[in-house]
C-alpha cells in the first residue's frame, strides 16, 4: 500500500488538462480520467520517490489517448456544417464551436497541424513521421498555426459571401480560352475582386468571404491552373485579370474633354479624306456618302494608329492553350460604359486562295454585324472579281446572313465595301495627308489621358493599362469626337442601323 495522497495534484493536474484541452468541460474530463488511470495503475510503483514522473507519464498516455477519442468525435461534425450549427450556444459550446470555425478557416498546412497535433493527439515526432518534415518544421508551424489562429480568434467577424459579380471576357488575336466556365463562379470572381491589388494569403481571403479555407485553395487551384491567379511569394495569390471599376468608368466620362476639342479639326479632316477617297473609285456597295466618310475615318484611325499611336501596347502573354490573349473584367452594374465605344472585328482569309480580310467596326450608332468566315470571304470575292459562283448552298447562306444580295436582274452583290490592295495603299496616303496635320494635337490628348488612367490600376496591371490606353487611340475618334461632331451638326450621324464594314485585299 502506497501513502500517496493525489489531493495536493488535483489542482495541477486539472491545469494540465485547460492547457491541452479546448473546453471547460473536456479539461474537467480530462484531468478525471487522468486521476482515475494513475489511482489504477499507482499499485504497480515500487518507488513513492518517482511519484511525479509516474504521474506525469500517466498524464501523458492518458491524455493522448483522450484526444484520438476526441478527435473522432470531433470529426463526426463536419465541417461543411458549419453553417448548420445551433443558433443557441452558449458557454463551452459557443466558444468550441467558434474554434471549429475558425480552425476551418485556417490554410492547409496552419489547419492540418492543428488537427493533428491537438484533435488527433500525435506527438512533433509522429507529425514529422507522417509527414515527412523534420521536427524543427513541425514545431515551429505549431506555433505559427496556434498565433494565427489566436490572432483570428480575437478579431473574429460574422461573414458571408456578399459576390461581387463580374462579367469575366478577353482579349487577343489568337483564340480565347476555351474554359471560362472555370473562373465565372460567385467565389472565383470574389477571389478575383479581393486580389487585385495587392497578395492575399487564403486566412484573409477566407475571412473576407465567409468561406472554409479548403473551399478557396480548391478555387485557387483551379485559377491557377486557367492562369488567372499568380502566386508571387508562397502562400499569397494576386489576381491577373485586369478589373474595371465604375472609378475607371467615371474616369472616361470626365476626361473625354480632352478630345472634344479637336471635333472641328476632325470633322475638316474627315470631309477632305471622303472627297479624296471618291476617287478610288472603289466599290461602295451603294452606300451613301456620309456613311462612307465615317467608315474612311475608322479605317483611317487603324492605319494612322501604327505610326501616330503615343502607347506602343505590349504583346499578350502566350498562354496554356497555346493562344496569346488576356482576361478581362468588369463590375456587373447596368447602365455603366466602362470604355468609350468602340468594337473592331476582323477575319482575314488564310486559305490557300484567299487574299481578302473583312474588318467590322461597331461604334456610334453602326449596328454590329458577324464577320465573314473564309467561305463566304471567297464568296464575295468571286462576285467582286466577276468569277462564277459554284457553291450555290454557300450563296444562298451569304445572303440570308446579308453578306450578299440578289439584284433584279438575277446578279449577286457584295454587300459591304472593298478595296483591292492597291486602293486601300492609295487610301493610306490620302489618310496621312489629311489627318497628319493633327496627330500631335492628338497625341498630346492620349498621352495626359494615359497617364492619368494608368494610376488607377495596380503595378502589376500596367501591361493591361497600356493595352487599353493603345485601344483609346482609335475609341477616343469612334466616342467622344465623332459625338461632339455630330452634336456641333459638323458631320451628320451615320444612317440609322447601317453596317460599317470593309473587305480590304492584302495579297
Amino acid at each position: 500500500m502506497h501513502s500517496i495522497s493525489l489531493t495536493p495534484y488535483v489542482e495541477r493536474v486539472y491545469g494540465y488538462a485547460v492547457k491541452r484541452t479546448c473546453s471547460r468541460e473536456e479539461a474537467e474530463e480530462l484531468a478525471q480520467e487522468i486521476l482515475l488511470t494513475v489511482l489504477e495503475e499507482l499499485p504497480g510503483l515500487r518507488d513513492e520517490t518517482r511519484f511525479e514522473p509516474f504521474l506525469w507519464g500517466v498524464a501523458h498516455r492518458v491524455t493522448l489517448r483522450f484526444r484520438r477519442m476526441m478527435g473522432k468525435r470531433r470529426q463526426q461534425l463536419c465541417w461543411d456544417d458549419l453553417t448548420r450549427l445551433p443558433a443557441q450556444e452558449d458557454g463551452a459550446d459557443a466558444e468550441y464551436a467558434a474554434l471549429r470555425r475558425q480552425v476551418a478557416m485556417l490554410s492547409a498546412q496552419w489547419r492540418e497541424m492543428l488537427i493533428l497535433y491537438y484533435f488527433d493527439g500525435l506527438s512533433v515526432r509522429e507529425i514529422a513521421g507522417r509527414l515527412s518534415l523534420p521536427e524543427g518544421t513541425v514545431t515551429w508551424r505549431l506555433s505559427r498555426a496556434r498565433k494565427q489562429l489566436k490572432e483570428d480568434m480575437e478579431q473574429m467577424n460574422e461573414t458571408a459571401l456578399h459576390p461581387t459579380r463580374l462579367y469575366i471576357g478577353w482579349s487577343g488575336s489568337d483564340c480565347g480560352p476555351s474554359e471560362m466556365l472555370a473562373i465565372s463562379s460567385a467565389l472565383c470572381q470574389n477571389l478575383l475582386w479581393l486580389c487585385r491589388r495587392q497578395p492575399q494569403t487564403v486566412e484573409a481571403l477566407s475571412a473576407a468571404t465567409g468561406v472554409p479555407a479548403y473551399y478557396i485553395e480548391d478555387a485557387l487551384s483551379e485559377l491557377l491552373k486557367k492562369e488567372a491567379v499568380t502566386e508571387p511569394a508562397k502562400g499569397r495569390y494576386l489576381s491577373r485579370v485586369a478589373i474595371y471599376t465604375p472609378e475607371h468608368a467615371a474616369y472616361f466620362r470626365e476626361h473625354a474633354s480632352l478630345f472634344t476639342p479637336l471635333a472641328e479639326d476632325f470633322a475638316a479632316a474627315l470631309q477632305r479624306l471622303s472627297d479624296a477617297a471618291a476617287s478610288l473609285r472603289h466599290h461602295t456597295a451603294g452606300r451613301g456618302r456620309n456613311d462612307l466618310t465615317w467608315l474612311y475615318g475608322m479605317m483611317a484611325m487603324v492605319h494612322l494608329e501604327q505610326r501616330w499611336n503615343p502607347v506602343t501596347p505590349p504583346p499578350h502573354p502566350l498562354r496554356f492553350d497555346g493562344g496569346r490573349w488576356t482576361y478581362h473584367g468588369y463590375v456587373a452594374q447596368p447602365g455603366i460604359k466602362y470604355h468609350y465605344s468602340l468594337n473592331c472585328l476582323s477575319c482575314r482569309n488564310l486559305g490557300s486562295r484567299g487574299s481578302y480580310a473583312h474588318h467590322v467596326y461597331v461604334f456610334g450608332g453602326y449596328a454590329h454585324r458577324d464577320m465573314m468566315r473564309d467561305t463566304e470571304i471567297n464568296l464575295c470575292e468571286d462576285v467582286l472579281t466577276g468569277q462564277p459562283v459554284a457553291d450555290l448552298p454557300a450563296a444562298a447562306s451569304a445572303i440570308e446572313k446579308g453578306f450578299l444580295t440578289r439584284d433584279t436582274d438575277g446578279s449577286l452583290r457584295v454587300t459591304c465595301a472593298a478595296m483591292t490592295k492597291e486602293q486601300y495603299a492609295r487610301f493610306c496616303c490620302m489618310a496621312e495627308e489629311a489627318f497628319a496635320p493633327l496627330m500631335p494635337a492628338y497625341q498630346t490628348a492620349l498621352r495626359s489621358f494615359a497617364a492619368g488612367l494608368m494610376h488607377l490600376f495596380p503595378i502589376h496591371m500596367t501591361d493591361a493599362a497600356q493595352r487599353l490606353c493603345a485601344y483609346v487611340f482609335r475609341s477616343a475618334f469612334a466616342d467622344p469626337i465623332r459625338a461632339a461632331i455630330v452634336e456641333r451638326g459638323l458631320l451628320p450621324a451615320p444612317t440609322a442601323d447601317a453596317v460599317c464594314d470593309v473587305l480590304v485585299q492584302f495579297k
